[in-house]
């Protein structure tokens, strides 16, 4: 026991003779951080990430959007006013369109029946006749419907009060025929044919809108043609679309309610209208307008 305690004790640096034992030494490790490490990524997937980045900037700009076609009649001043509120309206949304021109009652079955996206303006209600159409809730223009006679002694106040008379309308304007009903009606397709009637006298009345008799009126065989035109009636128009593009309808009523509060379709009626009485030339048509195809 007394030569192992004195080992003991030798071992620990007690006297000269005895083998120093080394103390340890701690090594530091290092801590893994607490989040992965990732390798750096290959110089080709970078090239392929910054493609995709790329292409994804421009798809929008070069994938526009197919234009719509929009079925209208022959292009009158009240045509016209419709155009331009739609083409700012169809402007906002980003989605750009075409008239297809058509008579006035094979517009509406065109639409009706899908051979084109839309009508561009019709009265309310249509859509109980044409019902795969819907209707924008949003009136982009209004007729002033005017009874023209060019004969003095005939008194115009209302509808009733054409009934002794030969009227005469264009074909396919729903209001002109709901309200001349049972009535001595010649219906044509285009509005000179009538006022040529109804300057020969084989007319008494022409039934129109106040915008395009203006218009007609302008004509140099009617400058003289002593006209007296009493209004008989006012109906807002809409513009309708076809069931497929029903998802288009809230975005352009959002549109032209913009455009309602702010004045900017009655603004465009009223420059139309001024233009009309001060014989200025109307503003340009600003979409493209094809014919209807051959039937």
């Amino acid at each position: 026991m007394k030569t192992a305690d004195n080992s003991a004790r030798a071992g620990n640096g007690g006297g000269s003779g005895g083998v120093a034992v080394p103390t340890p030494v701690r090594t530091a490790v290092a801590t893994a951080p607490a989040w992965p490490v990732r390798a750096a990524p290959h110089r080709k997937g970078w090239r392929f990430l910054v493609l995709c980045g790329c292409l994804a900037l421009l798809l929008p700009r070069s994938a526009a959007a197919a234009p719509l076609s929009i079925s209208c009649p022959e292009m009158t001043p009240l045509t016209l006013v419709s155009v331009l509120v739609m083409k700012e309206a169809y402007d906002a949304i980003g989605q750009p369109f075409v008239l297809v021109r058509y008579t006035v009652p094979s517009s509406l079955s065109a639409a009706s029946r899908g051979a084109v996206d839309g009508a561009l303006h019709r009265i309310a209600g249509i859509e109980r006749l044409a019902p795969d159409l819907r209707r924008v809730l949003v009136p982009i223009n209004m007729t002033e419907v005017m009874a023209m006679t060019a004969r003095p002694e005939i008194q115009i106040g209302d509808w009733y009060s054409l009934t002794a008379f030969r009227i005469g309308v264009q074909r396919g304007f729903v209001l002109y025929e709901r309200q001349t009903a049972g009535m001595d009606v010649i219906r044509l397709d285009r509005l000179d044919q009538l006022i040529a009637m109804l300057d020969r006298g084989r007319l008494d009345v022409v039934v129109a809108d106040r915008l395009d008799l203006m218009a007609a009126l302008r004509a140099p065989a009617y400058r003289d043609l002593p006209a007296s035109l009493t209004q008989l009636d006012t109906a807002p128009l809409y513009h309708y679309l076809h069931k497929r593009h029903e998802a288009l309808v809230p975005q352009l009523r959002v549109a032209l309610e913009k455009m309602q509060r702010s004045g900017r379709i009655r603004a465009i009626r009223m420059d139309v209208a001024a233009r009309l009485e001060r014989g200025d030339p109307l503003p340009a048509l600003p979409v493209p307008l094809q014919p209807a195809p051959a039937s």
